[in-house]
C-alpha cells in the first residue's frame, strides 16, 4: 500500500490543533486497507506548503 500524506512538511505542523486527529484518522485508514494493490492520497483542508520568499532567496545568493 502507497500512502501519501503531508503533513510533516506543513509549515503549521509545530502548532497544529488538528494533527493528532489527522494523524490518527491515517492510522484507521491504513487499517482499513488490507492490500498492497490500493494506493492511497490524502491531504489536509488546512495544509500550508512551505513557501521561498524573494528575501530569503536573495538571502541565500
Amino acid at each position: 500500500m502507497n500512502l501519501s500524506t503531508k503533513c510533516n512538511c506543513c509549515c503549521k505542523e509545530d502548532v497544529c490543533a488538528i494533527k493528532d486527529n489527522y494523524k490518527a484518522d491515517i492510522d484507521r485508514i491504513k487499517e482499513a486497507i488490507e492490500s498492497d494493490a490500493t494506493e492511497v492520497n490524502i491531504h489536509c483542508k488546512h495544509f500550508v506548503s512551505h513557501r521561498i520568499t524573494q528575501k530569503a532567496q536573495e538571502e541565500s545568493l
